[in-house]
């Protein structure tokens, strides 16, 4: 049986991703997409080569629409052995670069909230730590 603690921790994961949910809800159920700074010059163009190559059947080596052709496997940029990317997938590329992003977030929230909790924080500042990793301006503006 598990404990009233695992109880009240698996309640606040639960409210984390309630509160990624809402604060992505733009892109989740919007049909927005980010589209600045790094992001429309260097991240888009990337994956969506690289969705455009997974639902082709095509291995990406090469990306012949950069500088009349780049490697593409050895770039660092899209990281094509990533597993997270596997969500590229997806029908819909809108659909599947907002659910790599917001993964990205729900991921890193709850990870503050796990590493907080592993460091015999209470359940209520582990909370607001990760709430605030959330929020803060570095993360938000790093996307």
């Amino acid at each position: 049986m598990i404990d009233n603690e695992k109880k009240k921790d698996w309640a606040a994961v639960a409210l984390l991703l309630l509160l990624v949910v809402q604060f992505f809800s733009p892109l989740l159920f919007g049909n927005q997409t980010l589209f600045f700074r790094d992001i429309s010059g260097l991240l888009y163009p990337h994956y969506h080569f690289l969705f455009q190559s997974m639902h082709d059947g095509v291995y990406p080596f090469w990306n012949p629409a950069v500088f009349n052709g780049a490697p593409f496997l050895a770039a660092l940029c899209p990281g094509i052995f990533y597993p997270p990317l596997l969500i590229l997938l997806l029908d819909d590329f809108t659909l599947a670069y907002n659910l790599f992003n917001v993964f990205h977030y729900a991921f890193f929230t709850i990870s503050v909230y796990a590493l907080s909790r592993h460091f015999g924080v209470s359940i209520g500042a582990s909370l607001c730590s990760a709430v605030t990793a959330l929020f803060s301006e570095f993360f938000l503006s790093s996307i």
